[in-house]
């Protein structure tokens, strides 16, 4: 029971939850985030997804923190991180000592957390064992994982078992959350009903919202990352070091080859947000197999390090997997950790490069505010990224530059409507196109 005991110190003295490592680093904190909390129902299983290092264990603690002051008795919250086991044997023994125990108390409900669970092969299978055996009928579970290859799967052996509607992400802040750690509201408008009059007094804080978007493209959205750049102004090797092994290990660890991912990575930093194909890349990055690069291109995605845009066929609704496809760094900070990781081959404050991560941040933005986003190109030119609002197609451009004249719009004319996102240009053309900087684009809760 002993190491129950040490990874649950709340069972001997409930105030001992307030001296965990992550609760302090949480409060110290310069700028927090919004802490999400679970209703944690009887025989519900939620499951937290996230890159590493996201606040996914902060999270969890921060619930357990809550429990507590709510006057549940502690010995009925059992938490235990699950990167030292191995088996499934291990982590059915574990589960089974805690309900043995808790068992001798008069508990009405137990809370169950099971943090980087997808440390242990098939998992999933130890739950679904409990559940069907009804040990689970008063618990409620909470399972987290940076694999999200494994906890998908392994979360998709348990339907019908409380887990429907139950899967939550944490992921890198976007501007438009980010803003709000420097006490700048978050606006909505909605793609639909675009009128100069909205855009124009949305226009109002742009200055403001320039200078953080030019920190945000340094920083990025992770909050350990973002907190050490207002410590330092700026990113530490040691930081870098630190995710650096973290996407080794977690890459060994599933059989793959950390060199061979970090190759495709450098692949992905100097093609970034160009259009690429398979064997096109495998050749480039003298990758014998095409079918290597689909393989980690995958990897990394279920990582949450990077995702691919797709072509559309606009005429026909579908996405035609054969064409080029185009990669992004999911967060800035990425694409200055894999430039870091290679050797620091390209310069990430040069325009070139700073108008790639800016893309990315678009078609994050994009990615977290539209069901689907693909991009279009034909005979006249390429559209970076279109969206569906309501059934008709909506055109986004990015032209990261000190200018953009009225001639771009050129571009989007067959869809009627459509934005291009500029640099400091902000103009509105018959309310049906406008011109719009990105960190201002970026700062608004996009309507679907």
């Amino acid at each position: 029971m002993q190491p129950l005991i040490e990874q649950n110190p709340w069972w001997e003295k409930k105030e001992a939850i307030e001296q965990n490592i992550k609760i302090q680093e949480y409060n110290n904190a310069k700028l927090r985030y919004k802490i999400r909390y679970f209703p944690l129902k009887r025989k519900q299983i939620y499951v937290l997804r996230g890159p590493r290092q996201i606040g996914k264990t902060t999270t969890v603690m921060l619930n357990i923190q809550r429990l507590i002051k709510d006057k549940i008795n502690p010995k009925s919250i059992f938490y235990y991180s699950c990167d030292l086991i191995k088996s499934q044997e291990a982590l059915l023994k574990l589960i089974t000592d805690y309900l043995d125990f808790s068992a001798s108390y008069d508990l009405d409900k137990k809370y169950i957390f099971l943090d980087e669970v997808t440390t242990v092969t098939d998992w999933a299978d130890v739950v679904k064992h409990l559940k069907n055996i009804g040990k689970l009928e008063d618990c409620s579970i909470v399972i987290t994982g940076s694999n999200s290859i494994d906890l998908k799967k392994g979360s998709d052996r348990l339907p019908g078992r409380g887990i429907e509607g139950n899967e939550h992400f944490i992921m890198p802040l976007l501007f438009s959350d980010y803003l709000t750690l420097f006490g700048l509201e978050k606006k909505s408008i909605d793609l639909k009903k675009f009128e100069k009059k909205q855009l124009t007094n949305l226009f109002l804080g742009f200055e403001e919202k320039q200078r953080l978007f030019r920190k945000y493209i340094l920083s990025g959205g992770l909050l350990k990352i973002i907190n050490r750049f207002e410590e330092i102004k700026g990113i530490d090797n040691l930081s870098y070091e630190t995710y650096i092994r973290w996407i080794e290990g977690d890459i060994a660890k599933i059989k793959k080859n950390p060199a061979t991912a970090k190759q495709i990575c450098q692949g992905i930093l100097l093609k970034m947000s160009s259009r690429i194909t398979l064997h096109s890349f495998a050749k480039e990055m003298e990758i014998p197999a095409h079918s290597t690069i689909s393989d980690y291109l995958e990897l990394l995605e279920e990582l949450f390090l990077i995702k691919t845009l797709n072509f559309k066929d606009l005429n026909k609704g579908i996405y035609i997997y054969r064409k080029p496809r185009k990669v992004y760094f999911r967060d800035p900070f990425y694409v200055a950790l894999v430039n870091y990781w290679i050797g620091k081959e390209i310069k990430i404050n040069s325009p070139e490069t700073e108008s790639k991560i800016v893309e990315g941040i678009v078609f994050e933005h994009l990615c977290q505010s539209f069901k689907e986003v693909s991009y279009y190109s034909d005979k006249k030119g390429e559209i970076d990224f279109i969206v569906k609002i309501g059934n008709k197609n909506f055109p986004i451009e990015v032209k990261w530059k000190e200018k953009v004249s009225d001639s771009e719009i050129y571009k989007l004319n067959k869809f009627k409507r459509g934005l291009i996102i500029s640099k400091k240009t902000f103009k509105v053309i018959n309310n049906n196109y406008a011109i719009i900087p990105a960190a201002l684009f970026c700062s608004w809760s996009l309507g679907k």
